[in-house]
Order: structure tokens, then C-alpha cells, then sequence
């Protein structure tokens, strides 16, 4: 079973980023990702990212914004992701986003990344949680945390 730190590295992460917009996050975190030795194919892997932003929903409250893409282009998962020193409105609804974690998915990992997205979203339901998030000052910190918090979910 995959769990949050076995996609995630401290180097992955983004913390205090200034944005425009979520399209700007995620085209960053996208870059970050290009040089990443899982995606085989990052043109189709960013490609991917921008047709399922046009047609799905990411924003999933409490802050919390979990752009992916899933397809050939990836030989394992890989995320990225950021916390922005400023929220941002995103979503159709309007959302206020602070937290985003871009995961690249091979077409043959569908139930782990869904494992992974559920872990985030009930992490991030937990006020207490999103408030240690909010004050970790190192990448490995903000993961340190995320890995705490995933841990009691089990």
C-alpha cells in the first residue's frame, strides 16, 4: 500500500509560494515534476493536467486542492505540493485554496491513488491537522506532519 511520503519528497514541496492563480501552482508544481525519473512523458503528463482542470472539479474544502493526472505517461506515482503563502480563489464554487498536491498517476494505479487523495481529504478535515500544516517552516517539517497525520487514519 503506498502512503503519502512514498510519492512525496521534502524536495517536492513548495512551501510560502505566491501565485496569480491555480493554473500558475500547478503548471509550477508541473515543472518541478519534469525531470522526475517516473514521468516518462511529461508533455502528455502536463497536457493531461490541463484537459482535466478544464473538466473536473479539484478543490475539495478545508484549503485543500488535489490537481492530477492519470494516464501511460507515468511508469509510478509522483506528487508534488505547495502551500501558498496567500490563498487563492479556486474551484467553480469559489473555494479558498492554500494547500495543492499535484499527483502524476500510471494508468494502472487508479485504487492507490484514490487511497492517497481519501488520505489528504480526511487529513484535511481535521482543523488541528491543517493548523500544524499551516505552521511548518521546512519542506521536511510540512512532510514530517503529513506523515503523522496520514498515520493515524490507520
Amino acid at each position: 500500500m503506498i502512503h503519502i511520503p512514498d510519492i512525496l519528497a521534502p524536495s517536492q514541496i513548495r512551501l510560502n509560494m505566491e501565485a496569480e492563480s491555480i493554473a500558475d501552482v500547478i503548471t509550477r508544481l508541473g515543472e518541478s515534476l519534469k525531470r522526475h525519473p517516473a514521468i516518462v512523458d511529461w508533455d502528455a503528463f502536463m497536457e493531461a493536467l490541463r484537459a482535466n482542470r478544464e473538466i473536473s472539479h479539484t478543490a475539495l474544502g478545508n484549503g485543500l486542492c488535489i490537481p492530477h493526472a492519470r494516464g501511460d505517461f507515468a511508469s509510478e506515482m509522483v506528487m508534488a505540493a505547495a502551500r501558498l503563502g496567500t490563498p487563492l480563489q479556486g474551484g467553480g464554487d469559489g473555494a479558498v485554496i492554500q494547500h495543492i498536491f499535484l499527483i502524476c498517476v500510471p494508468q494502472t494505479m487508479s485504487a492507490d491513488h484514490l487511497r492517497v487523495v481519501g488520505a489528504l481529504a480526511r487529513v484535511f478535515n481535521d482543523e488541528e491537522a491543517v493548523s500544524e500544516l499551516l505552521t511548518a517552516e521546512e519542506a521536511a517539517d510540512y512532510l514530517a506532519r503529513l506523515r503523522k497525520e496520514e498515520l493515524k487514519l490507520r
